[in-house]
């Protein structure tokens, strides 16, 4: 917008006046003037993060002042729901769509994500994902920290459209560790196992050897026997070394390339962070997309030597303010080139915390204390799938909102694409429909109804029906959630139906039968989205059923 003053005597008083006072409400809200489209994106992504261990978001028993500053400075979203499984979440965040569709949910044997680097799955290639976006339109959008989708070439973030990548494949493994007390490599599960099975082995052995002396068995009979039981044990030891506790996935990646064989976990998040800024600093040209998936705070927790007992409570609040301490220098970065203004940042959890040891299945020391909400990762419950969400874009979002309008990991990707511009020839033919919903709208106004966004969002855990729904303030379960980290359970007669908004902690299960409203809009709506799967389609099968063979540990990373 031009702002020239024309002589007096060229143009009315009134429209002398009109010309004047444009000009100051431009200067006053330069942003407004100018096009409303984001320059750059940052995305900054916890790694499970408790949905109230933020100080923004209620936690007092540690202060988190960089995360705050963007909740004060933007929208805070307080009713933001993941995925139950770790690779679904980051999917679903990169793709804008259910992670069912790509075969990234639990399947038959278990598995809530990718369990061996010699897995060969990840983000299908026919699959549009932002990185992708931005490369298409010629922009080098760069990742840093780590990816979890995937360590077969094809799948790793240089071929998935991001022009750059440094981190690590998997997530922060207990193999990788640098305490002793969180360490857990895969002979300690090994023999974890061994010892829990110990009494039945043995048992087993002095049966058949018992059965021979007593004549009830011949010799023939027993040397296989014996003999299935030591080939058994040691199938299960080559299992143990291809899970995610080999020290394999203690890398750090540049690009394609190993940068340590075994990284120290408290350097990750530093190294990460300067990463960050070089980039911001020495940037080709803008628009960029960075995404920072960081360690922190999951399981196992850690922390630097500078933010090592700084809580006062355990390493997993050490971490969470290193993560914070983080997020401040990426922003002072952001800030010092003069890009604060015509960047949007995101801030989010890929899901809820972790309060049980993954392996042993025993209660962790260092976890989140916050017991609002039912549930942990992997689980459907609010604790597990309800992540605290940030959006901060100074001048075109006010200060200092709060929106309690149902949103989604997905709404992200559709969000950028319109901050960012429509898809151009090129990318109209590679895009798929989008599970997500632009959440621009809530910029403006974020007082909407709690299903402005989506009318129902499901939640699915594996690759059958649909396992839960969430219908503006109501939350319907139709399988049952009895294991606080697993979301797999037997079909429920009724449905349980929870008041989220009066309810979050789901307490109280209302009666289904004065809720037949919701819970037919769930079903109709999960069977709309099941017919929209392409035909081949219809019968998914989950990626992590994928059953790897030992060599593979090599082909891999």
């Amino acid at each position: 917008m031009s702002c020239l003053l024309f002589p007096l005597e060229n143009m009315s008083t009134t429209l002398y006046i009109l010309t004047i006072l444009s000009c100051i409400v431009c200067i006053s809200r330069l942003g407004h003037c100018l096009d409303e489209k984001a320059k750059n994106v940052i995305i900054f992504i916890a790694d499970d993060l408790g949905y109230s261990d933020l100080s923004c978001f209620g936690n007092e028993l540690i202060q988190t002042p960089n995360i705050d500053k963007l909740a004060k400075n933007g929208l805070k979203l307080t009713r933001m729901y993941s995925m139950p499984s770790e690779a679904g979440s980051l999917a679903a965040i990169y793709t804008g769509r259910q992670p069912m569709r790509m075969g990234l949910v639990k399947g038959n044997l278990g598995w809530p994500s990718f369990w061996s680097v010699a897995q060969s799955g990840g983000i299908p290639l026919s699959e549009m994902n932002m990185a992708k976006y931005y490369e298409m339109k010629g922009h080098v959008p760069f990742l840093f920290g780590r990816w979890g989708l995937g360590s077969w070439s094809w799948s790793l973030p240089t071929n998935q459209g991001f022009g750059g990548f440094y981190g690590t494949v998997m997530g922060h493994s207990p193999a990788c560790s640098s305490d002793a007390e969180d360490f857990f490599a895969d002979s300690d599960y090994f023999w974890f196992v061994l010892a829990e099975l110990g009494p039945l082995i043995v048992t087993f052995l002095i049966l058949i050897i018992s059965s021979k002396m007593l004549s009830f068995i011949s010799i023939k009979l027993l040397i296989p026997l014996i003999s299935m039981v030591f080939i058994s044990i040691g199938i299960f030891r080559i299992y143990c070394w291809m899970l995610p506790l080999n020290s394999i996935t203690c890398k750090v990646f540049d690009n394609q390339m190993v940068k340590e064989d075994f990284y120290i976990d408290t350097t990750l998040t530093s190294q990460i962070t300067e990463k960050a800024q070089h980039y911001i600093k020495f940037r080709k040209r803008p628009p960029f997309l960075l995404i920072i998936p960081y360690h922190q705070p999951g399981h196992p927790a850690f922390a630097s030597s500078n933010f090592l007992g700084k809580s006062g409570i355990n390493k997993y609040y050490d971490s969470i303010l290193e993560l914070d301490w983080s997020v401040g220098e990426v922003m002072n970065t952001l800030q010092e080139q003069g890009m604060e203004n015509n960047t949007v940042i995101f801030f989010l959890s890929d899901s809820g915390p972790v309060l049980t040891h993954p392996y042993t299945n025993s209660h962790l020391k260092h976890s989140s204390k916050d017991m609002k909400l039912q549930g942990e990762k992997g689980s459907l419950r609010e604790g597990g799938i309800r992540v605290p969400a940030i959006i901060s874009w100074p001048n075109f979002i006010e200060p200092n909102q709060e929106t309690a309008v149902v949103t989604s990991v997905m709404d992200i990707f559709p969000t950028i694409q319109h901050l960012i511009g429509q898809p151009n020839k090129i990318q109209r033919t590679h895009m798929r429909h989008f599970d997500g919903k632009d959440l621009k709208q809530l910029f403006k106004n974020p007082n909407k109804k709690s299903d402005e966004i989506h009318k129902v969002l499901l939640h699915y855990c594996d690759t059958g029906d649909v396992s839960a729904a969430t219908v503006g303030d109501y939350k319907i379960y139709f399988v049952s959630q009895n294991i606080s980290n697993d979301c797999s359970g037997y079909i429920l007669e009724d449905p349980l139906v929870y008041n989220i908004k009066e309810d979050p902690g789901e307490t109280t299960a209302l009666p289904p039968s004065q809720h037949q409203d919701v819970i037919s809009k769930a079903r109709s709506n999960s069977l709309r989205f099941e017919m929209s799967l392409d035909i081949k389609k219809r019968t998914i099968k989950s990626q992590f059923d994928q059953i790897p063979f030992p060599w593979d540990m090599w082909v891999s990373i």
